[in-house]
């Protein structure tokens, strides 16, 4: 999952954002905005840290749950 993402959000949508940039301002002042988003993507990676050991645990949770509210499946026939 992490190299389709990275793959297409970063090696397909990044030089077509840093060419609409390009177009619309010039080539220079674009390569320097589009690091800019890396520093986002950075900031989105360090509040989703602080929260990661509390969702995994949530997500523990509720999969004990779903896995105790599951009706116990018949046994099955074989077949002749």
């Amino acid at each position: 999952m992490l190299s389709l993402f990275q793959n297409l959000f970063g090696l397909a949508l990044g030089p077509l954002i840093a060419g609409f940039l390009s177009d619309a301002w010039s080539l220079e002042r674009a390569l320097m905005t589009v690091p800019v988003f890396s520093l986002l993507a950075a900031t989105a990676l360090l509040i989703a840290a602080r929260t990661y050991e509390a969702d995994l645990q949530r997500a523990g949770e509720t999969a004990e749950e779903d896995a105790q509210a599951e009706p116990a499946s018949p046994p099955r026939q074989a077949l002749a």
